[in-house]
């Protein structure tokens, strides 16, 4: 069921929000394509470089007699240390960013780079505070078995919607995304799994075919490692490009379903905000127009 009008927005399936922004991502592609990458793209860099130049020695001391197992675990752990707040990070105004700019579309007014960023950064020490609780919930999680983290992160879902749309503070956010979550916890980790399956699927098929790929070339010349590296490094920037390619998805994904749960709990009509905020609704992005003499049913 196509989305006719975003003034009429009413509940849908986690299959039928995924599909609308698959479909909201190919229509805005060089937006959201662009948000993702003026964050990744310099994490990615250091990133990568960080942990390609080190991976040749690495790589030398697993093929000698005198292996210090330490200092493989020293590498794996520098590059968490480095990649975890670069990433993290870029994740944060990523999807805060993407949440702007699909909020901006659906009350009609036309998104750009600079107001999606503004307004991410505008929340940056929020989305901290936030990322902050996240993961204290979800190391408690830990402790019971490994899993039961899966469990706490639904909860938070919905945090960059509440700080970013309603204007909550960390904690005001926190409880709306709990409350929210809490209220169709099934449909919100429906909706995370099935997006983590999509970006698991999609990344090993884009895997399996650079791997294919590089070792159909002929390479002449180099060390007895000069492959091992090759591969590791095209392996990496393959992870990232894929990466970066999906980072828009749950941004995009997740305040649709936002919306979905507002509108099947409050009634909420998108319509009347953009009315009470003195803007007017754009034509749909899915391919319907607006037909304002049509009644609104509303339900909650």
């Amino acid at each position: 069921m196509e989305i006719s009008s975003l003034a009429d927005l009413r509940p849908r399936t986690v299959w039928e929000i995924v599909d609308d922004a698959f479909d909201l991502y190919r229509e805005r592609f060089a937006l959201f394509a662009s948000l993702a990458a003026a964050v990744y793209v310099p994490a990615f860099v250091v990133y990568n470089l960080f942990m390609v130049s080190r991976f040749g020695d690495i790589l030398k001391s697993l093929r000698t007699a005198d292996t210090d197992p330490f200092g493989i675990l020293g590498w794996y752990f520098q590059g968490l240390a480095v990649g975890a707040p670069l990433l993290g990070v870029a994740f944060l105004i990523n999807i805060a960013a993407t949440t702007a700019a699909v909020q901006a579309g659906l009350t009609g007014e036309t998104p750009t780079l600079r107001t999606s960023f503004a307004r991410a950064f505008h929340k940056f020490f929020a989305l901290i505070g936030i990322a902050l609780i996240a993961a204290v919930a979800t190391v408690l999680g830990l402790c019971g078995f490994y899993i039961g983290s899966l469990f706490v992160i639904p909860f938070f879902a919905f945090a960059p919607q509440a700080l970013l749309i309603e204007g909550k503070g960390v904690l005001g956010a926190e409880r709306r995304s709990r409350d929210l979550a809490g209220s169709h916890y099934g449909k919100t980790f429906g909706m995370l799994a099935l997006l983590g399956c999509v970006a698991t699927l999609l990344s090993a098929g884009f895997q399996a075919i650079v791997t294919l790929g590089f070792n159909a070339i002929p390479r002449m010349g180099g060390d007895m490692y000069a492959k091992e590296i090759q591969e590791f490094t095209v392996n990496l920037v393959s992870s990232s490009v894929i990466t970066l390619l999906l980072a828009p998805l749950p941004g995009i994904a997740l305040t649709l379903l936002y919306y979905d749960l507002r509108v099947r709990r409050e009634g909420l009509d998108v319509e009347s905000e953009a009315r009470k905020n003195g803007l007017v609704l754009a034509d749909d992005p899915f391919g319907g127009g607006l037909n304002p003499r049509t009644p609104r049913s509303k339900r909650g």
